[in-house]
């Protein structure tokens, strides 16, 4: 017969709701702008901390860049589809974050990848790790590819045949 069972434990809940404070620059200039907490080889890393509505809950920016990027369109057009095919990859490991909470976006932009986390604070290191892990493993099916490449191929196509303020509004939203 039929046996119901729960669903496994979710590991993204989380168990601590401290509230992080402000740090002392963002506190003498009264700022609730995301600061960059990390450079190195490319890759920056973006928090940013309110207390505004004491909720432990934080903004994580993981901006990672090539500088190829700026110089080559194809380039561009593979960090966009390197974007559809991370987002594409984490819906089902990265579900169990959203139920706990956390939100994220990954976006391609004029220098590179930018991984945007959201929600509750104590568990974006676990997620920001399933995100880069799932980006360096890299595995792309052949048929996932030929979609995503179709995808932006459609998008590009939807682009050329916007209003010109809409397209400005697509081109700043990419910088």
């Amino acid at each position: 017969g039929f046996q119901p069972q729960l669903p496994a434990k979710n590991t993204f809940i989380s168990d601590s709701f401290k509230l992080e404070k402000t740090t002392k620059l963002q506190a003498a200039n009264n700022q609730q702008q995301p600061e960059k907490i990390y450079a190195n080889k490319g890759i920056e890393s973006w928090q940013g901390v309110s207390d505004r509505f004491n909720q432990p809950k934080a903004a994580t920016y993981i901006s990672l860049q090539n500088p190829q990027i700026t110089q080559k369109l194809n380039q561009r057009l593979l960090a966009q589809l390197a974007a559809k095919w991370l987002n594409n990859q984490l819906n089902a490991p990265a579900y169990p974050a959203r139920l706990a909470g956390l939100d994220y976006s990954i976006y391609a932009h004029s220098r590179g990848l930018t991984l945007h986390l959201n929600g509750f604070n104590q568990q974006q290191p676990r997620l920001a790790k399933l995100m880069l892990e799932e980006l360096l493993a890299g595995k792309v099916e052949e048929a996932s590819f030929e979609r995503l490449k179709n995808q932006l191929v459609q998008q590009l196509a939807n682009q050329q045949v916007s209003q010109p303020v809409q397209q400005l509004v697509n081109q700043l939203h990419t910088q």
